[in-house]
């Protein structure tokens, strides 16, 4: 994840997808309100950049890691 994290810092317009890689990281890891939180700022950083359309495949993939843990 580091690695990702330091490569998206050089990569313009990459935050929104590591936020999200992040979220699901840390939802794999058990730390699920750090997972939506990151979820929340990929979305926002999505739509702040006219990414609509990344920013509900986002929304959609937070609301399976939810539903995949019973929430």
């Amino acid at each position: 994840m580091d690695n990702a994290v330091a490569l998206a810092a050089k990569t313009p317009g990459a935050e929104d997808v590591v936020a999200n890689q992040e979220s699901f990281a840390a939802g794999y890891s058990g730390h699920l309100q750090q997972a939506r939180m990151r979820s929340g700022f990929a979305v926002q950083l999505a739509e702040r950049a006219g990414h609509r359309e990344r920013a509900a495949l986002f929304q959609s993939g937070a609301a399976v890691r939810e539903a995949f843990l019973g929430m």
